[in-house]
């Protein structure tokens, strides 16, 4: 019999002190309150890594769920780990999707943990990892650039506005690992920095006309 990977997540809850479990294949949910334990492998080094320089990636460790809060639990599984997480991501995430248009989306606002489960036969992880060259600076030289960047975008207080709204997006997009979310979240920093008097579009000057 094969056995199985399994990927989770789970989510914190104070809406909900029902017990239950429901299969929505190839998803297991369940509805609990702690105490629970899980064994992970958890990411102990930064994504993007000084070239060069070895590095422990990653350690096996036990997820401990102590409190009496609950809990919801979504737990895909596949056959092959290898480049099935974005499969486990999805089904899971249809589920939410439509527990939260059944019940409420507020059950799934705090989510405690993403990943894969390991066992003493068959430890999993993965990870987005990417080799950079170390970052040196002066620190008085540095402080002076930023000041300089500072009184440049204070100039004008729509630029300013704008300016502080695309850090916002910027920030959260460098925390996210490769892929179409980030993407999105640069693509809308690029509509937001330049955005002024957008929706004053103008008639083009010259009409074509065949």
């Amino acid at each position: 019999m094969p056995k199985f990977a399994r990927f989770l997540k789970l989510y914190c809850t104070d809406l909900i002190d029902i017990k239950a479990k429901l299969i929505a294949d190839p998803v297991r949910v369940e509805f609990f309150q702690a105490p629970r334990k899980y064994d992970v492998f958890v990411r102990v080094a930064p994504p993007v890594l000084r070239a060069g320089v070895e590095r422990t990636l990653f350690k096996q460790q036990e997820m401990s769920i102590a409190d009496d809060r609950s809990y919801v639990e979504l737990i895909a599984r596949t056959e092959e780990s290898f480049g099935r997480r974005q499969f486990c991501e999805d089904q899971i995430d249809r589920v939410v999707t439509q527990l939260s248009a059944l019940l409420s989306p507020s059950l799934f606002t705090f989510e405690v943990w993403s990943g894969w489960l390991t066992d003493s036969e068959q430890v999993l992880g993965d990870g987005w990892l990417m080799g950079a060259a170390s970052v040196e600076f002066e620190a008085v030289e540095l402080e002076k650039k930023i000041e300089a960047y500072r009184r440049a975008v204070s100039v004008d207080r729509d630029v300013e506005q704008r300016f502080t709204l695309m850090s916002k997006l910027f920030s959260r997009a460098l925390t996210i690992e490769p892929g179409e979310e980030r993407f999105l979240w640069l693509w809308t920093v690029l509509e937001v920095f330049p955005m002024r008097n957008t929706s004053n579009i103008q008639p083009s000057a010259r009409t074509w006309r065949k």
